[in-house]
C-alpha cells in the first residue's frame, strides 16, 4: 500500500467502502464476486482497497481486539506482535519515563508500551508509520505517543529510559534470515547501548542459535496457546537469566516462566517409560531448558536427541502436558488396529518425535465405528520406532505441582 492508497481509504468514500466490505464477509474464494458486487457502488480501486482491508481485518482479530477498527498492511501484519504478547512484554517498561519504539510497523506493540509509558514510535515507512497512529489511537493509550519517520544511524536517544527494536525482517518481500542483515542491524543496536542500557530486541523464533548464544543479554522464548511466537534479547539491567521460557494460554494469560541463571542444566540418562510422559512447550524445547525442567520436575528423558520426558506421578505443571502412559503398543497398522480393539478404543490422535510417517493416513486406517479416544505418540525407543498409548488426565485427577 502506498500513501495515495492510504489517503483513499482513510477518505469519506473509503471509510464507507470499507464499512459495505466488511458486512459482505470476503474471503479468498468469493473475493472476484465481492469485487464486482462492490464494484457496483464505488470505483473499483477503492472496492478492492476495501475488500483487501475487510480481509486482513478478519486474520488481525486472533491478534487484536479491535482488530475491525483497525487498519493493516499484509506482510507488516504478518510481523506484527500479539496483543497478548506485547502486553506481556511491555510490563518490563512500565514505570520509564520515555520509551524509544524502533520499527514500530503498525503499531503492534506501539499499543502496548503507550499502557504503561509515554511512548517515541519510529518507523521509516510513512504508510506504516501513519498505520501505527491510526491504531494507537483507535485503542485509546494512555500515555502520550509521538511519531517519528527519521534517519536512525547517528540519534541521539538522550532523555530515552528504554529501547524496544522490532528490525524489519524482510526487505522487497523477500525474508531475511540473519539478524545482522535485518534493518536495523543487532550491531547498531548494540551502539545504541552506550546512551541507553536497557535495550530489547524482537526476533523471529526461529532464529539461528548462532544469531543470539553470544550475545551478552537474556534470552527469551514466548508461546501462545502451546505455539512458539517470538525470541526477545533483553539487554542491560533486564539482564537477569541467560534463558527464559515464558508460557501464556491460548488467550494470552500468562502461566509461567521457565529460567534458568547462567548456567543450563544437563538432561539426565534415558530411562525406561514410567507412569507418565510430559511433552514440553515449545518455548522450554527452543530454548533449551529441558535439563532445567527434568531437574525441577524429577524427570527424565525416553531417548537421547528427542524432547520428551518421563516420570513416575502425574505433575500439574504449565511447562509441559502431563499424560497417563496406558501401554506401549505395536506401531503396524494390523496389529494396531488389533491391539485398539481389544481396549476398546475407537480414535487415536496421533502424535510423533523424531519418526517420519503420515500420522493421519495412520489414523484413518485403524479407526473403528465406537470407543474411546486416546493418544497415540510415535517415538524412538532405544532406536526404533515404538507406540506409547497415552490417555489425557481428568481434571480431578490428583497432580503434584
Amino acid at each position: 500500500m502506498d500513501l495515495a492508497s492510504w489517503e483513499l481509504l482513510r477518505s469519506s468514500a473509503g471509510q464507507t467502502a470499507l464499512r459495505m466490505a466488511m458486512q459482505q464477509i470476503p474471503t479468498d474464494a468469493t473475493f472476484l464476486a465481492e469485487l464486482q458486487r462492490l464494484s457496483r457502488a464505488v470505483d473499483a480501486d477503492t472496492a478492492r482497497l476495501a475488500l483487501q482491508q475487510a480481509m486482513l481485518r478478519q486474520r488481525a482479530r486472533e491478534k487484536f481486539q479491535r482488530a475491525d477498527q483497525m487498519l493493516f498492511q499484509r506482510e507488516a501484519l504478518e510481523q506484527a506482535t500479539s496483543e497478548p504478547i506485547a502486553r506481556y512484554r511491555a510490563g518490563r517498561f512500565a514505570g520509564m519515563q520515555l520509551v524509544a519504539e524502533v520499527g514500530c510497523g503498525i503499531g503492534g506493540d506501539s499499543l502496548a508500551l503507550a499502557q504503561v509509558a509515554p511512548l517515541w514510535a519510529i518507523d521509516r515507512d510513512p504508510v506504516r508509520l501513519a498505520m501505527a497512529e491510526y491504531n494507537v489511537q483507535v485503542n485509546e493509550p494512555k500515555f502520550p505517543v509521538r511519531f517519528d519517520s527519521q534517519e536512525l544511524k547517528s540519534h541521539d536517544w538522550r532523555g530515552v529510559d528504554g529501547i524496544f527494536v522490532d528490525p524489519a525482517r524482510r526487505v522487497q518481500g523477500q525474508r531475511i534470515l540473519r539478524v545482522e542483515d535485518a534493518e536495523p542491524p543487532l550491531s547498531q543496536i548494540r551502539q545504541w547501548q552506550m546512551q541507553v542500557p536497557a535495550v530489547a530486541v524482537k526476533l523471529a523464533p526461529g532464529t539461528a542459535r548462532l544469531d543470539w548464544e553470544h550475545q551478552p543479554a537474556e534470552v527469551e522464548f514466548i508461546s501462545r496457546g502451546g505455539e512458539l511466537k517470538e525470541c526477545v534479547l533483553w539487554f542491560g539491567p533486564w539482564r537477569s537469566v541467560a534463558r527464559r521460557a515464558t508460557v501464556l494460554d491460548r488467550e494470552g494469560r500468562f502461566l509461567g516462566s521457565l529460567a534458568t541463571p547462567f548456567r543450563i542444566g544437563a538432561l539426565p540418562d534415558p530411562v525406561e517409560p514410567r507412569g507418565y510422559l510430559l511433552d514440553p512447550d515449545a518455548a522450554v524445547i527452543r530454548a533449551e531448558l529441558l535439563g532445567d525442567l527434568a531437574e525441577s520436575l524429577h524427570a527424565a528423558p525416553l531417548e537421547e536427541g528427542i524432547a520428551l520426558l518421563t516420570c513416575d506421578e502425574a505433575i500439574s505443571t504449565p511447562f509441559a502436558e502431563c499424560l497417563e502412559i496406558e501401554a506401549i503398543v505395536p506401531v503396524k497398522e494390523k496389529p494396531l488396529k488389533a491391539e485398539l480393539r481389544r481396549r476398546k478404543i475407537g480414535s487415536l490422535e496421533i502424535r510423533k518425535r523424531g519418526v517420519s510417517m503420515d500420522a493421519d493416513a495412520l489414523a484413518r486406517a485403524v479407526r473403528l465405528p465406537t470407543g474411546d479416544r486416546r493418544i497415540l505418540l510415535v517415538t524412538p525407543l532405544h532406536g526404533k520406532p515404538t507406540g506409547l498409548l497415552l490417555r489425557r488426565l481428568p481434571e480431578s485427577t490428583p497432580t503434584r505441582d
